[in-house]
């Protein structure tokens, strides 16, 4: 990069070659300059006056030996103003604008101008927009706003199965619980306890059986072998799925007034289930239509926090063996 520079000494012209550091410096000005004035984003980043003012003087006073300012006219155009002399940065910062852009011993002939006119918007909308798409990733990762697989497709690490002798099997990208006949109610849990989160799962269901999936829930005394017990979201064909009842806690937690019976699960098909539970509201979907939206502050307080459980149920003497099956378990805490 090189200027034309006119000296007060001498008629001539000259052209100099810059240094290094103003070649590389100079085409990130005009962007952070945009990026920085943006409001709320010059707070984020910690600055609290404009980048043309006093802290793009100390910037370019660290990294190279002339003092630089910007100003942007009133007809779109930028230009950058190069001093020879020095400045005492701590006259520079906390001053009005007005002092901040008075040029004091200033070389009558060493401007540099550049003008910036939509080049500079569309640099200062890019950079503001991949700064705001950063923040918002991190912001979400920390938040824990990404759904993980509870089933990896394999093998059943990080999953046991309490109460009962139902069986469960991998077959490809699908849990499959069967029936054992004369078996009381079978669960396959997470060793993982989850409180506010958003649960989905597909699941098929034979329809000779009932089943559904524990949220929040624990065991009789914390024991392995306990009882389980907590809110479960109801998985049956008889127009009740998607309510929410209480396994060995009371029985049905959704109204009677409010389980009005519905057509949304599809006998013999997949169906996808959306669970949120936040505080004391348990809210369920299937196939995109929500079905309850239950606020049961008495549960909430026996059972804030549990781990995920995909039920079998239980049979008597000579039925059987049916199936239930689970593929697509995905959680996001909230």
């Amino acid at each position: 990069m090189s200027v034309t520079l006119r000296s007060d000494r001498t008629v001539e012209s000259k052209k100099i070659e810059t240094d290094l550091g103003l070649r590389l410096f100079v085409p990130w000005i005009i962007p952070l300059s945009g990026l920085c004035t943006v409001p709320g984003l010059r707070t984020v980043l910690g600055f609290r006056t404009p980048i043309h003012g006093g802290v793009l003087r100390v910037l370019a006073q660290r990294f190279m030996p002339y003092d630089f300012y910007t100003q942007v006219r009133k007809d779109g155009t930028c230009v950058i103003r190069r001093s020879l002399n020095s400045l005492d940065s701590e006259d520079m910062l906390g001053k009005s604008k007005p002092q901040r852009m008075r040029r004091r011993q200033l070389h009558p002939s060493c401007f540099l101008p550049i003008r910036f006119q939509r080049d500079f918007d569309m640099k200062r909308i890019f950079v503001s927009a991949c700064l705001m798409v950063a923040l918002l990733s991190t912001a979400s990762a920390k938040d824990g706003s990404v759904f993980v697989d509870l089933f990896n497709g394999t093998n059943l690490d990080g999953w046991t199965q309490r109460n009962g002798t139902a069986t469960y099997q991998v077959e490809g990208d699908v849990i499959v619980g069967k029936t054992t006949e004369g078996s009381p109610n079978s669960f396959l849990c997470t060793d993982k306890l989850y409180g506010d989160f958003e649960l989905k799962f597909d699941v098929k269901v034979d329809s000779r059986l009932n089943s559904g999936v524990q949220i929040r829930s624990q065991t009789k005394g914390g024991t392995p072998s306990g009882r389980v017990n907590g809110p479960q979201v109801e998985i049956s064909i008889d127009k009740m799925a998607g309510y929410v009842y209480g396994e060995a806690a009371g029985g049905w937690m959704t109204p009677d007034a409010d389980r009005k019976p519905h057509d949304k699960f599809i006998d013999g098909e997949w169906n996808s289930y959306r669970v949120l539970a936040k505080g004391p509201k348990i809210e369920t979907w299937i196939n995109g239509t929500q079905i309850s939206g239950l606020t049961h502050m008495e549960r909430y307080q026996s059972h804030p926090k549990g781990f995920i459980g995909l039920q079998v149920h239980g049979i008597g003497a000579g039925q059987g063996p049916y199936e239930v099956r689970w593929r697509n378990l995905k959680l996001r805490e909230l």
